[in-house]
C-alpha cells in the first residue's frame, strides 16, 4: 500500500472512487479541482491511499476563513472521508486521517471542525479525538426566519463569497437578501448569507423552507415552524471539533449553517 498527499493529478481517479463509496454522481472532476484547489483560502490538505495504482482510501480537509470570539483564524473542514469496502475495519482511515492532522500541525493549524452523522460521529470521537461542539437542527418552516448576531461563525468575505457560491455541484439563488437553493427537488433550503447576490438569478419563494444549522443561528416564528424527528433529518447533523494544539479555545458557541459545509 502506498499513501501520498492529494494531488490535483489524481483528481479523476479521486473522483471515480467517492462516486463508488457515497454512490453518487456529485463527486465529478470539476465540483472537486473547485473544492480541492479553486478554495482563496488555500488547497486541500489530506491522503490517498493505493493499492497497485487504485484508491482504496481518502481523508480530506479544506481551509476556510472563521471568526472565533473576535479572532480571525484560518480552520479546517473536514469532508470526503471514503474506504473501499474490502479495507474497512483495518484502521485505514484512523491512519490517513492521523497523517492528514500531524501535516496540518506542520502547517500551523489549530482546529479541525467537520458535521458528522450517527454512523461516523462514534470513530471520530474514539479515534481521533473529536468532541461534540452541539447537534445541528433541521427545521421545515413556512415563514423566513430572522439571523442572529453570532460571536464565533464562518467568515464569507467577497472572495470566499464567490468561490462558494460557483460551486459546480449546487446551483443558488436568491431574494429578499437571502441564499437559496433546492434539496431533493421538494424543499428550497435557506443558506444564510446577508447581502442580495447580485450575481445570482432571483427566483420567486415557494414555502416550505428547509433550513440546517446551529439551534441560535436563527430565530423562527414558532407557528409556522416544524423540527424534523431525528429519522427524517438528512444527514450529516452533528458538529464536532479537534483541538490539533491543544490550545483550549473555545468553540462552542461556534455557530454554523449549510453555507458553512458541502451537504447541497
Amino acid at each position: 500500500m502506498k499513501i501520498s498527499k492529494i494531488v490535483r493529478s489524481d483528481l479523476k481517479e479521486i473522483a471515480t472512487f467517492l462516486q463508488s463509496v457515497f454512490i453518487s454522481k456529485d463527486f465529478t472532476y470539476d465540483y472537486l479541482n473547485w473544492l480541492y484547489f479553486k478554495n482563496p483560502n488555500g488547497n486541500v490538505l489530506g491522503f490517498n491511499a493505493f493499492i497497485k495504482e487504485k484508491i482504496v482510501g481518502h481523508y480530506a480537509l479544506i481551509p476556510l476563513q472563521a471568526s472565533l470570539n473576535g479572532r480571525k483564524k484560518t480552520i479546517l473542514l473536514s469532508l470526503n472521508t471514503g474506504i473501499d469496502k474490502e479495507y474497512r475495519n483495518k484502521k485505514l482511515f484512523i491512519e490517513l486521517a492521523k497523517k492528514t492532522f500531524n501535516y496540518a500541525i506542520e502547517k500551523d493549524y489549530d482546529h479541525v471542525i467537520g458535521v458528522a452523522n450517527a454512523n461516523s460521529i462514534r470513530g471520530f470521537k474514539k479515534y481521533l479525538g473529536f468532541e461534540v461542539l452541539h447537534n445541528l437542527d433541521a427545521i421545515i418552516t413556512f415563514a423566513l426566519p430572522k439571523y442572529k448576531k453570532r460571536e464565533s461563525f464562518i467568515v464569507w468575505d467577497e472572495d470566499n463569497v464567490n468561490w462558494r457560491l460557483s460551486s459546480p455541484k449546487t446551483k443558488f439563488f436568491t431574494k429578499k437578501g437571502y441564499i437559496f437553493s433546492s434539496f431533493k427537488k421538494i424543499f428550497t433550503a435557506i443558506h444564510s448569507m446577508r447581502e442580495d447576490q447580485k450575481n445570482l438569478k432571483k427566483k420567486i419563494l415557494i414555502p416550505p423552507f428547509l433550513v440546517i444549522s446551529s439551534r441560535k443561528a436563527y430565530s423562527f416564528n414558532k407557528l409556522f415552524t416544524f423540527k424534523l424527528p431525528n429519522a427524517f433529518k438528512p444527514s450529516p447533523l452533528v458538529l464536532i471539533r479537534k483541538d490539533l494544539n491543544k490550545t483550549q479555545d473555545n468553540l462552542d458557541n461556534l455557530l454554523i449553517t449549510s453555507i458553512d459545509f458541502d451537504i447541497f
